[in-house]
């Protein structure tokens, strides 16, 4: 009867041990999914201005601009040159990671959006503040970038961003973007 209790204990320790390994599977596959979808976000929100600085060059080499023109136009395409190379850091940081841990912290969401949305102080903000712990700078990248993008869709409307619980929403009342990708 002590070896069926034996057994019994080795049997449940066994399926216990099998859970937690499947478990820690499961979190790994979902820690990869989530890296991919913000790579694929950042590779998709380096277009844009991407798009700008070549749309400035055109319009600088086309020689029909005037000098204030051509001045807004550099300054452009050094602005968002920082703006790419930003992005570019971060894209790198995150392929380099090959399954390690982002730098994580533990910050509060309205300073986090608070800082995020210095440079757009029309954006509205709204909801309210919790903490999350993740990459703080990447996601002060990712909000002004959700920001600028959306800043760029021609409405009147300012930009809102609205905390929840873990989390923040932007929306504006623009045009949208094509099934491509593009405005």
């Amino acid at each position: 009867s002590g070896k069926k209790d034996d057994i019994g204990k080795l049997t449940d320790a066994f399926a216990a041990m099998n859970d937690a390994v499947k478990k820690r599977e499961e979190n790994l596959k979902e820690q990869a999914e989530q890296r991919q979808r913000l790579i694929d976000a950042l590779a998709h929100e380096m277009r844009t201005p991407l798009t700008s600085v070549v749309s400035a060059a055109r319009l600088i080499q086309n020689g029909n601009a005037d000098a204030e023109t051509r001045e807004r136009m550099c300054d452009l395409i050094v602005r968002e040159s920082r703006r790419l190379a930003e992005m570019d850091e971060n894209l790198m940081k995150l392929t380099r990671m090959n399954g390690a841990e982002p730098e994580k912290e533990t910050f509060s969401l309205k300073e986090m959006a608070e800082e995020a949305l210095a440079a757009v102080p029309e954006t509205e903000l709204a909801g309210e503040d919790s903490t999350v712990t993740a990459d703080r700078a990447l996601v002060v990248q990712l909000l002004r970038n959700l920001v600028n993008n959306a800043a760029k869709s021609g409405t009147e409307t300012p930009v809102r961003v609205t905390l929840h619980e873990g989390g923040f929403t932007v929306s504006d009342e623009g045009r949208g973007m094509t099934e491509e990708g593009g405005r």
